[in-house]
């Protein structure tokens, strides 16, 4: 990868340079808006078809057809990404919006793609309450089916499919059919297309629109194979996508975050850390004893003589901030049975500074990029070198590592790394743990406890095997 790109999307992946970039996040959501774009809209699983079967056996042909398709949508898909940008500083570092958007403003990427006609969406610190209808505008400039309304057959060169698009602009290009969204936006105003549903809008933008469902897609799969098969392209890997689609009943629909959680939502994919959480700040003393509070996860951060400590409660969906000597927290938490973890940094502190804790399993979380977590836990992992994953969503995994005391270290990553981690096992240097090791004693609620903790997803109240679903198996050789 270029030394100077963060980030690349190319359609089959989102690709993110974890040596330089992993805390930057900004990144990896201006990517994943990308992905979520193209594998959600119809014209974006065209684009991403053509691309992966030229990719697969290459033709100037297709190739230059896959520009074609690239400049059409271009700037719906970088407006998108920009966008997506916009609400993790919101969501994530409010306070420094101003100055995030300042320097936005001044860069050739916002003149380029004209970012200033999106200006309605900024707030006085962030996002206003307006910015859904980004969401909602891309996915109806992209929900259009070259392979349906064409009188001729759109692949046979780019030049007519350049014809075909560039004739008809309202039916099959997303980003003129984005202007005309646009053009409405400031013709009826922001609030009167809130009460507006996805065909309502299209209909006044005076664009074609088709939702995204299992049929649309299986129809146009279907055209497009018929079409690809016209002009001797290969048509393998769209019949092994109906097939699929058949064999295991899938159901598509728009699963594109929207609605007032979508902050929330785009939050629990791209941010592999920590997540915003409802704290409160009050005294060591004002929280309640054992038998009177549903504390399920206590989080140390080791600074004696004092530390800073974090008490969840999934109940009330809160934690609790507070700072205190250590030797008085030591005393607290002998009333207490919920899990303990500590950052990596106080590993080797902890029998000397916690003695109320010599008896318990911890965790140990390490916010690092893979390549350090694994130099970093090399000299303290079991001699069996067990370890293993779980899913959160198709952005965000967690893996587990027990130490020779059967403590745990664990790291939040994203899912660009699973290669990686799966190439580790297959070298061993992790293996694979028989089932018994994680579920034995009910020890899979402290794994769900630390999601629920870190993710705001409700993985504490699944059923063991409702939790064991999201285990990713891998197989050491």
């Amino acid at each position: 990868m270029n030394a100077n790109i963060l980030g690349q999307y190319d359609l089959s992946r989102v690709s993110i340079d974890c040596n330089s970039s992993y805390s930057n996040f900004i990144v990896y959501a201006h990517e994943l808006a990308h992905f979520s774009l193209t594998k959600n809209t119809l014209f974006g699983i065209l684009h991403f078809l053509a691309r992966q079967i030229n990719e697969s056996t290459p033709s100037a042909r297709l190739g230059s057809i896959v520009g074609v398709m690239t400049d059409a949508s271009e700037r719906t898909q970088e407006v998108y990404g920009m966008y997506y940008e916009l609400i993790h500083i919101s969501s994530q570092y409010k306070r420094y919006f101003k100055s995030y958007y300042y320097n936005f403003k001044h860069e050739a990427y916002y003149t380029k793609y004209q970012f200033q006609d999106f200006e309605w969406i900024i707030g006085k610190n962030g996002l206003n309450n307006d910015s859904k209808l980004i969401d909602r505008m891309a996915t109806i400039a992209m929900n259009v089916d070259i392979t349906k309304y064409a009188d001729s057959n759109p692949w046979e060169s780019s030049r007519g499919l350049f014809r075909i698009i560039s004739e008809n602009k309202t039916c099959y290009m997303p980003d003129y059919r984005l202007k005309k969204l646009l053009t409405l936006t400031h013709a009826l105003g922001i609030p009167e297309l809130h009460k507006m549903s996805d065909d309502e809008i299209a209909r006044a933008a005076d664009i074609q629109y088709l939702k995204f469902t299992t049929e649309t897609v299986m129809e146009l799969l279907t055209r497009l194979a018929n079409q690809f098969d016209e002009i001797g392209y290969s048509s393998s890997l769209i019949h092994a996508n109906i097939n699929n689609i058949k064999t295991n009943q899938i159901k598509l629909g728009y699963y594109l975050p929207r609605g007032d959680d979508f902050s929330t939502t785009l939050k629990q994919t791209i941010l592999p850390e920590c997540l915003n959480h409802r704290f409160e700040e009050i005294p060591l003393v004002a929280l309640p004893r054992k038998g009177n509070h549903d504390i399920e996860v206590v989080t140390l951060y080791d600074y004696s003589p004092t530390c800073l400590c974090e008490f969840t409660d999934f109940k009330a969906k809160r934690k609790y901030s507070i700072i205190s000597k250590t030797n008085a927290v030591n005393e607290y938490l002998k009333d207490y049975r919920c899990i303990t973890q500590f950052y990596f940094d106080d590993y080797q502190t902890v029998l000397q500074n916690w003695p109320s804790l010599a008896e318990k399993r911890l965790f140990f979380i390490l916010k690092n990029p893979y390549y350090e977590f694994k130099t970093l836990i090399a000299d303290y992992m079991s001699a069996k070198k067990y370890a293993f994953i779980y899913k959160l969503n198709d952005g965000v995994i967690f893996l587990f590592v027990p130490d020779s005391e059967n403590n745990l270290f664990y790291t939040c990553q994203s899912m660009i790394n699973i290669d990686s981690i799966i190439t580790d096992f297959n070298n061993g240097f992790y293996s694979t743990p028989d089932s018994l090791f994680w579920t034995e004693n009910n020890q899979w609620r402290d794994y769900a406890r630390i999601l629920s903790n870190y993710s705001e997803t409700d993985a504490i109240n699944l059923t063991q095997e409702e939790f064991a679903s999201m285990q990713l198996y891998v197989s050491s050789v």
